[in-house]
């Protein structure tokens, strides 16, 4: 794993906000900044850097010492603290954060209705992905928009193709249709770090039915 920070770092800093960055671009305190993510008004840290320290003492032994070095953020969370600072300019932040909830549950059921798909199994599992974070590793952009690209690509991607049939083709049709889905998915999410790539839905999914279907 030690051997992974050093491109792990990279990524998280060309990708994210540190806390101490997203609070500068925001105009408020990190400890605003924590004050909101605690009370869920804002989307949740996505990473997460910490350390562990083998501390060795002759009376007891050994023992490890954790500690926090930072925080990481989408850099859309910056919108998200915009609009909950505006409504804290009139209500209490456990007010902010139910017209938050309240606000997130109406644009998602307009647009993902009873939709079931292989990232999101409904409201409740969508609203904890925006909370601990989830939502900001896979979106470019943490919004009701940006999930809906990504997972109704993703479920178009999967009505089209036969991965586990090697005769499967597709007409010409379903191939535009299948390119246009590759596209919606490529403009939402975001690139994965090196130890998430091998799981992730892109190299999984998107990517296996673009070199079958796809590359000529």
């Amino acid at each position: 794993m030690q051997e992974l920070m050093p491109s792990i770092m990279e990524y998280l800093e060309a990708e994210y906000l540190s806390l101490s960055r997203l609070a500068k671009t925001a105009k408020i305190t990190t400890d605003r900044v924590k004050e909101l993510e605690e009370t869920q008004c804002i989307p949740g840290h996505s990473y997460a850097i910490s350390r562990a320290a083998s501390v060795i003492c002759t009376l007891k032994g050994a023992y490890t010492e954790n500690s926090e070095l930072d925080k990481f953020y989408n850099p859309s969370i910056v919108k998200w603290i915009e609009r909950a600072e505006s409504l804290a300019k009139d209500l209490s932040l456990t007010d902010v954060a139910m017209q938050i909830r309240n606000e997130f549950n109406q644009e998602f059921n307009k647009v993902f209705g009873h939709t079931i798909t292989p990232g999101c199994k409904g409201l409740d599992h969508a609203w904890r992905y925006f909370i601990n974070g989830t939502w900001g590793i896979c979106l470019k952009d943490i919004s009701i928009a940006c999930m809906a690209n990504k997972e109704m690509s993703r479920l178009k991607i999967a009505s089209l193709v036969k991965m586990n049939d090697a005769a499967h083709e597709l007409s010409k049709v379903e191939k535009l249709e299948l390119q246009e889905a590759v596209n919606t998915y490529e403009s939402a999410t975001k690139l994965f770090p090196p130890h998430l790539l091998p799981t992730c839905s892109r190299t999984c999914e998107v990517e296996p039915a673009v070199r079958k279907y796809l590359l000529d």
